[in-house]
């Protein structure tokens, strides 16, 4: 028994530390050869007469895209998954005390509970229309404030690839798929502090080949001398966003007032419920 436990843990070991054509020797035991399989998993082939059975991992089809691969290691450095952890954190608190607001109101059946979670809900579609209605009503000043908002975040936070966060991140993928760069143009970036570099754009903003995920500029002198045929530095993302948006209004209208009716439908039910508890109760 204590045998096999210690081959499981060597199995977790070599999970983490094996590499192709690597041999082992562990105390006590015969001689272990590695067996070539992607870096991160991988089995081991006992070499002797005695041969214990050992489960052999084998890695999904997606794991070995080049593709696939270049987005994990950029969305995987450690200043990345900070800022998302953060997010991810907040957004799945408040959607777990709603959600259990009314998951424990059905099944307790309380009143209170029912109450506070079809509240929420009502506050936070109010919320939405209030933001899209004034959004609406003072269009000019929601579009300066979302441009001096999006211009501090590449202020701020846009930095090399190298030292790249979730905000750089964000915007070079944006860029890429969007065909554009900075907010109004390349002059953006020059205010970035962590982006001080000779490079006159970022290679987000180039005319790219192949995988866009990997920001390959066609013409490799683009970073340093952009020109309207090798890149897009003079094509601002906000006026680009703004256009796809209203070629696709008709969409964007029907999702908005899906999400609203569901978010009704949330609110009514859990009014009705509460309702029939209270005449339930008399």
């Amino acid at each position: 028994m204590l045998n096999r436990l210690y081959i499981l843990s060597l199995e977790v070991l070599f999970m983490s530390r094996c590499s192709r054509d690597e041999v082992m020797v562990i105390p006590g035991f015969e001689q272990y050869t590695v067996v070539e399989m992607p870096p991160y998993l991988c089995s081991i082939d006992p070499v002797g007469p005695w041969r214990p059975t050992v489960r052999t991992l084998s890695a999904p089809p997606f794991a070995h895209s080049p593709i696939v691969a270049n987005i994990f290691e950029k969305f995987t450095t450690p200043t990345v998954i900070e800022q998302v952890s953060y997010i991810l954190i907040a957004a799945g608190a408040f959607v777990f005390v709603v959600s259990f607001l009314g998951y424990c109101g059905a099944i307790r059946e309380s009143r209170c509970l029912l109450t506070t979670y079809g509240v929420l809900l009502l506050i936070i579609l109010v919320m939405e229309i209030t933001a899209g209605g004034l959004a609406a009503a003072y269009k000019k000043e929601a579009e300066t404030e979302s441009r001096t908002m999006l211009k501090n975040s590449i202020k701020k936070y846009y930095a090399t690839q190298d030292k790249a966060d979730a905000v750089t991140l964000m915007w070079n993928y944006f860029m890429a798929q969007m065909k554009c760069c900075g907010v109004d143009n390349y002059l953006d970036f020059k205010e970035s502090p962590k982006w001080g570099t000779n490079k006159t754009v970022p290679e987000a903003c180039c005319v790219l080949v192949g995988d866009l995920n990997k920001f390959t500029p066609k013409d490799p002198q683009c970073p340093n001398n952009p020109s309207e045929s090798n890149s897009y530095y003079m094509k601002g993302c906000y006026e680009t966003f703004y256009n796809w948006l209203m070629e696709h209004i008709n969409t964007a209208i029907g999702v908005g007032i899906g999400l609203g009716l569901l978010q009704l439908l949330g609110i009514f039910f859990a009014f009705c419920l509460c309702k029939s508890i209270d005449g339930y109760i008399k």
